[in-house]
């Protein structure tokens, strides 16, 4: 019943999107403007579509018991609180139960924990495409990228936020993520000598024959390569 219910809601959104284009605009003959301008409202279609089946979809699962306990604390059912993620599809806002004891103190939204997202606004896939891109790009072109090529843009302070969260937690637990990587990585049998530089800086790198000496200069054999 819950998917159902998301797809529906998805069919809904699509339907009334494209209809609308399609009631104010001539499609009697395809012109390259009118391709763009199909491409441009399809991908919003689909985008607004994802957004609220995946909106229905999480709302779905939550709570609204009158009290509950966590961690030996009686919390009670306040309001319902509504708060924005970044997703795949672009930015939902989820209405989900909060919870409080009664003195007070620290809020608790058992929605936001059902699906992983205590403490965070973007979705771990976005996570994910945001640290791929700033291994390359910088905050500003990433932003830039994003909005040529994906469904959700976030700012370029949203993106150094996201970066500075995991930045966090690889410091917090490199003790275990740091081996883990060591053991996956696989050096080619060929492999002679492995160099890695840290600063960017420009590194001597060996000679790859014997160099004669022949007028007291150096340098003649040598190489020179950025260690990037």
């Amino acid at each position: 019943m819950i998917i159902q219910k998301a797809v529906k809601r998805a069919i809904e959104v699509f339907e009334q999107k494209m209809t609308g284009f399609a009631n104010n605009t001539d499609t009697k003959e395809l012109t390259a403007d009118l391709a763009l301008e199909f491409s441009s409202v399809l991908k919003d279609a689909i985008s607004e579509a994802g957004q609220r089946a995946y909106q229905t979809f999480i709302e779905s699962y939550d709570l609204q018991e009158p009290t509950m306990e966590i961690n030996r604390q009686k919390l009670r059912w306040k309001m319902r609180s509504r708060k924005k993620f970044l997703t795949p599809f672009g930015t939902i806002e989820i209405n989900r139960s909060l919870y409080q004891s009664d003195v007070g103190g620290p809020v608790y939204c058992p929605l936001d924990d059902f699906w992983g997202m205590k403490a965070e606004f973007a979705t771990e896939e976005v996570r994910q495409a945001v640290a791929f891109s700033m291994a390359h790009l910088t905050a500003e072109e990433t932003e830039q990228m994003f909005e040529k090529c994906a469904w959700f843009h976030p700012s370029a302070t949203a993106i150094k936020n996201i970066t500075d969260h995991i930045g966090d937690f690889v410091e917090a637990y490199s003790d275990a993520i740091i081996p883990a990587i060591q053991q996956s990585e696989q050096i080619p049998p060929e492999t002679d000598i492995l160099v890695a530089s840290m600063d960017g800086a420009r590194l001597l790198w060996p000679k790859t024959r014997p160099v004669q000496e022949s007028s007291g200069e150096t340098g003649s054999g040598e190489n020179f390569f950025p260690a990037n």
